[in-house]
């Protein structure tokens, strides 16, 4: 299309838009493009100066062409994304980590068995969205997303957000983007909330911890619980530390592992296997 399929001339030398925004710019004609994946459809829009014809029949025809060819590459590049979005759903999985993808629009479109153990009840999926019976977290969460999605301030991990439920402990739900997977605008998975349950969330093993990051056994025991949700002031209490040793340990662990925040610290350890193994026995020896 272009800009007589929308108005005629005469209306183009009095609308604001033509005289005010483009022709200061020395524009004036236009052609959009149409490339269309599935629901989703965009525009390329392609401007003319105000000293060049407007877009001919023909030079249009051409460009429906082009509209169908953009549109068999945004196909490929979205299943591409879909393929890479699944392999990261999958090593959530494989790394007991309760996962939802979503897209552009913070809509829910991939949830892992895990997740969907956990979204049931007083948090659960509403019209494609994350829901909680507590309204106040269900701003939280779009507040956070919106931020996330939108925001040109390369934020990829958003502090955790308690969602209430009634009689169980608060889900801790960690916004976050992978950027390899959302880099290109064609893919659909825009970002991923990992959801946490402090109560039944198991420790990494200590050993994992230091082969990952070169911790000692002091700081890999005081990182396997703060990866679970405690607080420091609580760690230091049960293992009977003093609290500036526990802070001092923790400095070296934020030094060691790249994290600047306990939910980072959290964020980072996900993906370390939480069952019994190898490791564990080699620890003991």
């Amino acid at each position: 299309m272009d800009d007589l399929d929308c108005v005629t001339p005469d209306q183009m030398k009095h609308l604001p838009y033509y005289q005010e925004f483009l022709a200061p710019l020395g524009l004036r004609w236009f052609a959009c493009v149409k490339i269309a994946c599935g629901d989703d459809v965009w525009g390329l829009s392609i401007q003319r100066g105000q000293h060049q014809d407007p877009f001919s029949a023909a030079q249009k025809s051409r460009l429906a062409h082009l509209s169908r060819s953009l549109s068999a590459n945004a196909a490929v590049s979205c299943a591409l994304g879909f393929a890479a979005a699944d392999a990261a759903l999958e090593a959530f999985d494989i790394s007991q980590t309760a996962a939802v993808l979503l897209n552009r629009r913070a809509e829910i479109i991939r949830t892992n068995r895990l997740a969907h153990r956990l979204l049931t009840g007083d948090i659960r999926i509403c019209a494609r969205r994350l829901t909680s019976a507590d309204p106040s977290a269900t701003a939280a969460i779009e507040r956070a997303l919106h931020r996330l999605l939108w925001n040109a301030d390369d934020v990829a991990l958003m502090p955790p957000i308690p969602m209430p439920r009634r009689e169980l402990p608060p889900i801790l739900a960690y916004p976050m983007k992978l950027t390899k997977i959302t880099a290109h605008v064609f893919a659909d998975c825009h970002a991923v909330i990992v959801l946490v349950e402090p109560g039944a969330r198991s420790k990494p093993q200590e050993a994992a911890l230091r082969a990952a990051f070169g911790l000692s056994p002091a700081e890999a025991r005081l990182a396997a619980r703060l990866a679970t949700g405690e607080t420091l002031s609580a760690i230091c209490d049960n293992l009977g530390i003093a609290k500036e040793t526990g802070r001092r340990e923790l400095k070296t662990i934020f030094a060691k592992t790249g994290a600047r925040r306990q939910h980072e610290l959290v964020a980072l350890t996900a993906s370390l296997e939480k069952s019994s193994g190898p490791l564990d026995d080699a620890a003991k020896w």
